[in-house]
């Protein structure tokens, strides 16, 4: 057979065989979903039954037991578990007979075991000694295997009781329990029927105490006195047999609707949950007793009624004929008479709450003004797939179900009805990546978010966008439904967006004055001449302002005086002779006030309109003839000094931009520090001038002044000794010849800035006591030089100054001191250098002098530019002491 005729039969193959993979998916869908209702019905009939359910493995464990079971044995699953498991090694069970049943079952096999007992309450206060009838049967896996059991136990305790009172009371008890039995079904019946348990409380009261044969029964509630906040208990209802008075009649307490400490000496039974079943002829306190035997009472039994664990109120019953203890039996049907009560007590707090939530719900749901609405999927999603696939299927089976009016007009609608049924895909720009970021954090955060914003479009086509919170219900690893909030901010991002294009707008026009500003900031970098800059400012700002001409006036303090010191006219320089002629002009552009331009209480720009009386008459015609109809003042201030301003004629009155008035002010701030660093060039170039004369006059006086007061003291010593030493004088001669030889080379060194030619050859230490040589022989002045510390380098202009402070110190001894002694000590320390040169002369007293010597001036001066602390102690007839002390910097060196 040719292909040509098998491709039909090979296509219609594959399309049965896909036929059959659909059924077959089809029929695992179906058993899918039978297997999850089966799952839903078993977990919650195992969760809610009210009988006990366990579940055991083949180890002989329990691993899962309900809440039933936990009441029946008084355990929780470890603990049952510790004290049981494994089973086939619990003696007890053995003992009881169940084991057998328990290994039937594993064994594959359903069976049901004769009632037995289990106690429970081995090694474990909490547990119980039960009656039990237990149904087991086996759980196989897929393979066919038993692979635990379940164990089904009813709870026989109440009928062992009640069979053993049968026993015991035949054919009465029997008739009395089973009377019993269907009063409190019938109560039972009246609270469930009820919407309000108070309307029937009188029923149930009646019925309780006739069906148990009580002379009187009330129902009382726990509350507290108003007055005293004391415990109290409050009658709600009371029944009396006929011919027995009520307990009202004669008792203030019950009249007033409390009975104060009237049961303490029951109250921590009753508080506990305890019954209290007693005759008043045993009860020991007085008062009590007399309290009781007032009323008519023989015997009673309080009942407690417990809401939620805590005790709520108490069931009476009376008896005032016969004394009468109830036996167990009866008061465990008692109790499930109280358990009735207090369950429909909590039932209808339940349903208060519910209605109070469910009214404030609705309401929130109806007058919030924000979106709220319930989804759902028409298939439920997995979790665990991609965030792709979880997001295409959420818009393919996404629809909103239920949604309040606020949502409805967010899309263009008016009742939240019509929001039913309306699909995301609809509404959702899925194109935006806003909002496919949004669907994909939803699916990354665990199917909840909060403010997340998205793009949506309503039922008019508009765009909208809202900030969206939700959160989903996941059941099974699948998300199917879930709530959602919206607020719209539509409004919101429309302004946002109109703002972000006035701001790209701002931007543009900022980027295009920023260019101005660099243009500027390059002009003043490479231009010397400081009004070529300015004039090229005076141009930029009247273009940018439209102005036909910009003026720079100068502003002198000192002098009160204005100056019209630049013009910018129809976007040329104004020649210097129009600028003289403005300036002889300007008197008649001034305003009535004499500081119209220099205004000290403004800072920011102001606008002057070209009217009277503000100008003078003359004023207003000249400015008008050059139709000039306002003036712009932009000051120039440099800290709290007005130094200028600038004058923009403007051919309209007109607000200026903010974004104007920034790049104007801007460009103001680059001139005033041009012309402030002009200014301070200036003074910095004086200064200079002023310390340079001041250094040479020091140089000078250290060298040359110092030096002739070294040679002229050799002279006169040469003198001296001329006549009766000839060689002596000959030697001071040469020593004077040599001092004034080496003067003249350090004046000159001096003159150049140049380093002391001691210090050259020689560190400090040296340098001072070669100068201390050549300063002292052959003189009366004995001088003693130590060097204390470790020598460490220091700047050479540092070293030159101690060296002429050295000298200044020792020239002022020899000339004014007349001493025979002195001490110079350097000491190097690990931070700090001291300098100290001392005297026994004949002092002097510092207080006295009027002014210091030049001297003086130029060690103290020489001091404070190495940054030295300089110190001078004298007393008349005590000698002198100079102290010089700076800080050592071991790379002040490579620093200077």
């Amino acid at each position: 057979m040719n292909e040509k005729g098998t491709e039909p039969e090979r296509i219609a193959a594959l399309e049965a065989e896909l036929a059959q993979a659909r059924s077959h998916l089809e029929t695992l869908q179906q058993e899918n979903d039978r297997l999850r209702k089966s799952e839903s019905r078993y977990r919650q009939v195992f969760e809610n039954a009210p009988i006990s359910m366990v579940l055991i493995n083949t180890d002989g464990y329990c691993t899962q037991i309900n809440s039933a079971a936990e009441d029946l044995f008084g355990l929780s699953i470890n603990q049952l578990n510790q004290q049981a498991a494994p089973v086939f090694d619990n003696s007890q069970l053995a003992e009881n007979g169940t084991l057998p049943y328990m290994q039937r079952a594993f064994a594959g096999e359903a069976v049901i075991e004769p009632p037995t007992t289990y106690d429970a309450s081995r090694d474990f206060e909490s547990g119980k000694f039960d009656h039990g009838r237990g149904h087991y049967a086996p759980i196989w896996n897929a393979a066919g295997v038993v692979e635990e059991i379940v164990e089904i136990t009813a709870d026989m305790n109440v009928f062992f009781a009640v069979q053993k009172e049968l026993l015991q009371e035949k054919d009465r008890a029997t008739q009395e329990r089973a009377r019993l039995l269907s009063t409190i079904a019938e109560v039972a019946n009246l609270l469930l029927r009820s919407p309000d348990y108070i309307t029937v409380l009188p029923d149930v009261v009646r019925l309780l105490g006739e069906a148990v044969g009580s002379d009187r029964c009330a129902l009382t509630q726990e509350t507290t006195e108003p007055q005293s906040d004391k415990p109290a208990v409050k009658l709600l209802n009371e029944w009396c047999r006929a011919g027995i008075p009520s307990v009202l009649v004669g008792s203030p307490e019950f009249q007033a609707g409390f009975m104060t400490d009237k049961l303490a000496a029951f109250e921590q039974q009753l508080l506990q949950g305890e019954t209290v079943n007693f005759l008043v002829a045993d009860v020991e306190e007085p008062c009590l007793r007399a309290f009781f035997e007032a009323h008519g009472c023989i015997s009673l039994l309080i009942v407690p009624i417990l809401v939620q664990g805590q005790c709520w109120g108490h069931i009476g019953f009376d008896n005032c004929g016969e004394a009468r203890l109830f036996d167990e039996a009866e008061i465990a049907i008692l109790k499930i008479a109280a358990d009735s009560i207090a369950a429909a007590i909590e039932r209808q707090a339940k349903e208060d709450e519910l209605r109070k939530s469910e009214a404030l719900y609705r309401s929130l749901f109806e007058i919030s003004s924000e979106g709220i609405y319930r989804w759902h999927l028409d298939q439920p999603v997995s979790v665990n797939l991609t965030l792709h696939e979880q997001v295409e299927l959420v818009y393919r089976y996404h629809s909103f179900v239920q949604a309040n009016d606020a949502l409805a007009r967010m899309y263009g609608l008016e009742k939240g009805e019509e929001i039913a049924g309306l699909r995301l895909a609809t509404v959702h720009q899925q194109s935006s990546e806003k909002t496919l970021a949004m669907m994909q954090t939803i699916c990354r955060n665990g199917w909840q978010i909060r403010n997340a914003e998205s793009e949506e479009m309503d039922v008019n086509g508009k765009k909208r966008y809202f900030l969206n919170s939700i959160i989903s219900i996941i059941e099974d690893e699948c998300v199917s439904t879930g709530w959602g909030t919206q607020i719209d901010i539509t409004e919101l991002r429309e302004t946002q967006q109109a703002l972000l294009q006035a701001e790209q707008e701002q931007t543009t026009e900022l980027t295009r004055a920023n260019e101005a500003l660099k243009r500027s900031l390059e002009v003043l970098a490479t231009e010397p001449d400081l009004d070529k800059f300015i004039d090229h400012v005076l141009g930029v700002i009247a273009r940018q302002m439209n102005a036909p001409a910009s003026l720079l006036w100068l502003f002198d303090a000192s002098l009160q005086t204005v100056t019209l010191h630049l013009m910018h006219i129809n976007d040329q320089a104004c020649p210097s002779a129009q600028l003289r002629a403005n300036a002889a002009h300007s008197q008649q552009l001034r305003l009535q006030k004499p500081n119209w331009v220099f205004r000290l209480d403004q800072r920011q720009p102001y606008l002057l309109e070209v009217v009277t009386p503000i100008f003078t008459q003359a004023s207003c015609t000249f400015l008008n003839g050059m139709g000039i109809k306002a003036i712009l003042i932009i000051p120039l201030w440099f800290g709290e000094r007005l130094i200028g301003s600038f004058a923009l004629r403007l051919s309209e009155a007109r607000t200026s931009q903010p974004s104007e008035l920034e790049f104007v002010q801007a460009l103001a701030h680059q001139v005033t520090l041009a012309i402030q660093l002009s200014r301070l060039a200036e003074e910095a170039q004086k200064t200079v001038l002023l310390e340079e004369r001041n250094r040479m006059a020091r140089e000078i006086h250290d060298t040359l002044a110092q030096g002739f007061t070294g040679i002229v003291v050799h002279l006169e010593g040469a003198e001296s000794v001329m006549s009766e030493d000839p060689e002596k004088a000959r030697s001071r001669l040469d020593r004077a010849r040599q001092l004034a030889r080496e003067s003249l080379a350090e004046a000159r060194r001096s003159v150049q800035a140049l380093r002391p030619r001691s210090l050259e050859t020689g560190n400090l230490c040296e340098a001072i006591s070669r100068l201390i040589q050549i300063m002292s022989d052959d003189t009366p002045l004995q001088i003693q030089f130590e060097c204390y510390g470790t020598t460490q380098p220091l700047p050479d202009h540092h070293e030159s100054h101690l060296l002429r402070i050295t000298q200044e110190a020792v020239t002022n001894i020899l000339k004014h001191a007349d001493a025979t002694h002195a001490t110079i000590t350097l000491t190097y320390t690990q931070a700090i250098l001291c300098l100290q040169i001392q005297d026994d002369g004949q002092g002097f007293e510092i207080r006295s002098l009027k002014t210091d010597g030049f001297g003086l001036v130029c060690m103290r001066d020489r001091a404070k530019e190495i940054g030295a602390d300089f110190s001078i102690l004298s007393h008349p007839g005590e000698g002198t002491t100079i102290c010089v002390t700076t800080r050592l910097d071991p790379e002040a060196e490579q620093h200077d």
